[in-house]
């Protein structure tokens, strides 16, 4: 599946490499980082944001304890739905509740920030964007690819306080 550019469910960056020839490409090289456990560590904000928000939306008490559905190695949008499947909610209801999901979650990213749940960088990324930006190689473009919604993944790398080489255009 690819993202329409207008959304905001995932990467844009898979929307443009998709519909992209490889002439456009040419002669760039792409380094691509995951957002969780690649830039940043932010597993207790994630598991509290995205759990109060999914029982907000379905008005049922969802936690990881009472969900039987591996979080990590999935995209939000599929999280989402197998999350939803088992909790039994109607599948004429899975696509709606999804949408509002994806809509207020970074609302919940933030609120869970402010209650204590934070984000730190992870080892030694300064370091390797220390190393990059010195290399001053100019056909190296560097871009965030993760299974995050953009809003989502800008707001935990941003909260753990990204070194000033992530911050520059």
């Amino acid at each position: 599946m690819v993202a329409h550019p207008s959304q905001d469910h995932g990467s844009t960056c898979a929307y443009w490499l998709f519909h992209t020839s490889p002439a456009e490409i040419d002669p760039y090289k792409f380094l691509l980082f995951d957002a969780d456990g690649t830039l940043c560590q932010a597993e207790s904000l994630s598991i509290d944001a995205f759990y109060g928000c999914i029982s907000d939306i379905t008005g049922r008490e969802i936690t990881n304890e009472n969900t039987e559905v591996a979080l990590h190695g999935q995209m939000h949008l599929s999280l989402t739905r197998d999350i939803l499947k088992c909790h039994k909610i109607p599948r004429a209801e899975i696509q709606s509740t999804v949408d509002k999901f994806l809509e207020l979650h970074p609302s919940y990213l933030k609120l869970s920030h402010e209650n204590g749940f934070g984000s730190g960088a992870c080892p030694h990324v300064d370091d390797v964007l220390s190393w990059l930006v010195e290399q001053n190689i100019h056909l190296i473009r560097i871009g965030l690819l993760a299974g995050n919604s953009r809003a989502g993944a800008l707001f935990k790398i941003q909260a753990a306080g990204p070194p000033p080489q992530m911050c520059s255009t």
